[in-house]
Order: C-alpha cells, then structure tokens, then sequence
C-alpha cells in the first residue's frame, strides 16, 4: 500500500516539472534595446528644455529719492537741486552731427534770420558731459528762455539786443567770444570742424570746462525758487486727440525737422534735413517723449534779417505724446517765466522723459502737418 502511495507521489512531481518547463518555454526572447525598430511615423518626444532663469528685478538706486524739475524722472536730492545751464547749439547742416544734444533734458528749436532755426539745450546734469557743440550765439529770446528756467546761459557771442537783455536781466553767462575772464580754454575751436565745417561752426566746450569756468565766475549753481513744467508720475497714452505717427515741421526751405513716433519705445524720434537726427558724441538719434510746438507772432527787426518772437500774452499749439495731437493753449504775462500750458482749460501735465519744444511762426500754421 505505502509502495502505491510513493510511487503515485513520484508521477505527480515529475508531471508537474514537465508542466514548469512548457510554460517557461513561451516566454519570448527579449530584442535587444538597440535593435527595437522606430517606425517612420513616429515623432521621437523632444527633450525637456532648460528653463532660463529669470533675470532679478532692476534695483531702484535708494538714492533717487526726488523727481527732477526737467525731466519728472526720479533724479538724486543733489540733481534736482542742481541750477541748470542753456546751451546754444548751431544747427546749421553744415554742423551735423552736434555733441551732446541727445543728453539734453529740454530743447527749444527757435527761428533764425536766414530761414535757418537754432536750438538751446536744457541740461540738468551737465557738470560730466563729454564735448558740447558747437556753439553759437545769442538772441534775445532765448536769453529770455533760458532765464525762465534760471539757467546759466553758455554761448559764443551774440546780437545787440541778446546784449541788452543779458545786462538788462542780469543774467549769468558764459560768453565764448567776449568774455576774456575765463579760465584758459573753456571753450576751444575743433581743428577737423574747422577743415570740414568752417571757422564759424567749429566752437566748443564741455562740461567739465564750463564747471570751471561757472566756479570761477562765482555763479549761483542752485535753484532760487524755480518754476517748472508739470509732469505725470507715469507715462500716460491720451485717450483723446487725433493720430500723430509723423509731425513735419517746414520751418523754411532750407530746414525741415520730422518727428516720427515709433509705439515700442514711446518716444518720438528725430529727423532733420531729410536725415535723422543724430548725436555725434554716442551716435544715437534724438529722441523725446514730450514734444511741444507753440505758435508765436515773428518779426524782422534789423537789416541783418534778425527776428524777434513776441513770447508774451497767449496762444495755441500743440501737444504730441504717446502718438497723439491734443490742441493747447499758451500763455505767459512777463519775461523770466515759463510759458503756462493749458488742454481743456486745466494745466497740461507732460509725460515724464525728454521734451522738445518748438516756437512756430503762427502766420505758417499750415506748415505743420500731422499724419
């Protein structure tokens, strides 16, 4: 009996090995990883990209803790306190390209005597300019523009009634023709200007030689209760007014100035004598956020062909910004002060940036075009 049992034992442990090894047997062969065929229409998937990192947010200088009284840009105690200079800047063509003007923080661009306009630049940091120029002279309502900012006036010469305003004013000057106090060379003439632009139009100076020149003068270097143009706290699009791409000036036929508003940068850019405008000193165009053109009454004075331009009483003009025109209105009771701007009865608050401003024969109206 216990012979039977074993013997049935032993046939069921060998039927069950059998049954294993079948199994086992089906098992595929495993292909190896290189030899896997990738079908044709498959897209392998694209590697996981590296993420750049992120750029830290722009430190604010803990030091600009006032807003500049020209530009309405956040500036140091020191700037904003800091009494501005007005430069005259040839800009007959002959001139191009002009140093430093694109670091100006205003500019006014005024008609001449021949058809020809000249400008004035504003700066509020001028103590570290490079080379400025060239200069040339006065007339006397930008002797009365320039004192509206109480500015130090810097200029090579001037006409009889430029003259007459700077000692009836008394304003402070600084004179690179005929005045013979200064410092040894505060103002200099540039020897390749004068080969290829002509003695007239090669006359320069610069910061660093004008703060000589300002300290030995003994020249007040503060504001005394400055008056000021109003700006934004930020930059503001108008909703209102009509498109203003492209302003065009015809000043004359000999000068056509073009402003092109380029939307990226939120800033008009330059053009003059069909070309733009550019700084010699860092090659860059001239470029502002604010540019104003106020229509004034223009008069021939002398046989010279010298004008003058009444800036006193009121007017119209116009504001360009953000790519629009939006009609104002001006007015100014006296001498010394700046003019008083006004859109819809309130007072104009300009964007925060560079301005340009331009005093425009109002009996050539037509001659600003707008697109």
């Amino acid at each position: 009996m216990l012979k039977k049992i074993f013997l049935l034992f032993v046939l069921l442990l060998l039927l069950l090995v059998s049954c294993t090894k079948d199994i086992a047997s089906e098992k595929p062969d495993e292909v190896p990883e290189e030899e896997v065929p990738v079908s044709d229409d498959i897209t392998p998937a694209p590697e996981t990209p590296e993420l750049p990192e992120m750029p830290d947010e722009p430190e604010i200088d803990p030091a600009m803790t006032e807003i500049s009284l020209t530009t309405g840009l956040p500036c140091t105690p020191e700037t904003k306190a800091s009494r501005p200079i007005a430069v005259m800047i040839n800009n007959n063509k002959v001139s191009y390209p002009q140093e430093s003007v694109s670091k100006a923080d205003i500019i006014y661009e005024c008609d001449m005597e021949g058809g020809v306009t000249r400008l004035m630049a504003i700066y509020s940091q001028w103590q570290l300019l490079g080379n400025i120029g060239s200069m040339r002279s006065a007339r006397n309502y930008f002797v009365d523009l320039a004192d509206s900012h109480d500015a130090i006036y810097v200029h090579a010469g001037g006409s009889p009634s430029a003259y007459t305003e700077i000692a009836d004013a008394d304003i402070d000057n600084v004179d690179g023709v005929n005045m013979y106090t200064l410092p040894d060379k505060t103002f200099w003439r540039d020897k390749d200007r004068i080969r290829q632009c002509g003695y007239e139009h090669s006359m320069m100076t610069s910061g660093s030689k004008l703060y000589s020149a300002i300290n030995s003068l003994k020249y007040r270097t503060e504001y005394k209760n400055p008056d000021t143009y109003k700006f934004n706290s930020e930059f503001i699009t108008p909703n209102q007014g009509e498109l203003a791409e492209k302003i065009t000036l015809v000043h004359s036929n000999y000068i056509t100035v073009e402003f092109i508003y380029d939307l990226k940068a939120s800033r008009y850019f330059k053009r003059s004598f069909g070309a733009e405008h550019m700084d010699g000193s860092n090659a860059e165009q001239l470029s502002f956020e604010n540019v104003v053109v106020l229509f004034v009454s223009e008069s021939v004075v002398d046989d010279e062909g010298r004008l003058d331009l009444d800036l006193t009483g009121e007017g119209k003009g116009y504001y360009f910004t953000g790519g629009k025109a939006l009609e104002i209105k001006w007015s100014r009771q006296r001498k010394g002060e700046l003019f008083h701007l006004t859109l819809d009865g309130g007072e104009l608050y300009l964007n925060p940036g560079k301005t340009h401003i331009t005093l425009f024969n109002k009996n050539n109206s037509k001659n600003v075009i707008i697109e």
